[in-house]
């Protein structure tokens, strides 16, 4: 008979512990699941902002190449109005600069646009997945 109640004493141990393990498993698994669904909601938000970023990114390379476009006509322009060939180099050299001048500033342009899209792709992937690490932990 002693022999009978440390056995049910050792397998109620046994239960209650492994219902606390199981307990905790479930627990770990759900904060698993819960910081894997933030992740992937990060993830996709931060695609988001990436195309964004990208569609914006190119639509000024397009709104630069029409620019640079109407300008060189301009210069075209410009040439078949030239008197002589001093004028000819004057207006070649006037346009030369003024060219790297505009090619300088839309690169200036095209530099702060990525660096823009980037930082704003990559913060949700961050702290979405700081916050998910946090809660998974």
């Amino acid at each position: 008979m002693e022999t009978n109640r440390k056995n049910n004493k050792v397998e109620e141990e046994v239960r209650r512990t492994t219902e606390r393990v199981t307990e905790q498993s479930a627990q770990a698994f759900e904060r698993i699941g819960t910081a894997a669904n933030e992740a992937t909601e990060s993830i996709r938000h931060g695609c988001s902002k990436a195309v964004k970023g990208a569609q914006d990114y190119h639509n000024r390379m397009l709104e630069f190449a029409q620019a640079n476009t109407n300008y060189t006509f301009e210069f075209a322009q410009k040439l078949l109005s030239v008197k002589s060939p001093s004028e000819f180099f004057e207006v070649s050299a006037d346009h030369t600069r003024r060219q790297w001048e505009v090619i300088a500033e839309q690169a200036k342009q095209l530099t702060e646009l990525a660096q823009k899209a980037t930082i704003a792709s990559t913060e949700p992937l961050r702290s979405g997945f700081e916050n998910a690490f946090k809660r998974a932990a």
